[in-house]
């Protein structure tokens, strides 16, 4: 009996430490979502320095809907995406899931109205919600570049 005892013992705390080592550290995830949340929170408030600090994307579709700006002008391109281009420049309501993948993280967010409501994108362009279902729920890549982590990703486009 005595056996059997450290031998599931031994099993279970080999579980353990396997599951730890196979997961990202809280302190990283901690800071992934501690980034996307700045990000958000900085393109909220128009605070397009700090956004441009804390994004690690591709500038080329803001440059493209923006031909008469600067391409290196990235604070007014951002200034454009959320006031001009459709971009969804709203405060986080939620991270409803956290993912390692590779050497980043996919955080899964709910954005909230000026009004606290739940931001639901509806169906594009006269399509119905059954071949285009409403989405509340945005997928958002945040990976540690340069010693920091930053959002690889812009905000969510409405036509």
């Amino acid at each position: 009996m005595k056996k059997y005892c450290w031998f599931t013992m031994l099993l279970g705390s080999l579980f353990i430490v396997l599951a730890a080592c196979t997961r990202a550290p809280a302190a990283e995830v901690g800071h992934a979502r501690d980034t996307l949340l700045e990000y958000f929170e900085a393109l909220h408030a128009g605070e397009h320095q700090r956004v441009v600090e804390l994004y690690g994307g591709s500038y080329e579709l803001l440059q493209e809907w923006n031909p008469n700006v600067d391409p290196e002008d990235h604070e007014l391109l951002f200034w454009y995406a959320c006031n001009v281009n459709g971009l969804v420049c709203l405060q986080i309501k939620d991270i409803v899931r956290e993912d390692r993948v590779g050497d980043g993280f996919v955080l899964t967010v709910e954005f909230q109205q000026n009004n606290g409501e739940l931001f639901v994108l509806g169906p594009c362009c006269g399509a119905s919600d059954e071949g285009n279902p409403s989405q509340s729920q945005f997928d958002f890549m945040v990976r540690k570049m340069e010693g920091r982590y930053k959002v690889l990703d812009l905000p969510v486009y409405t036509p």
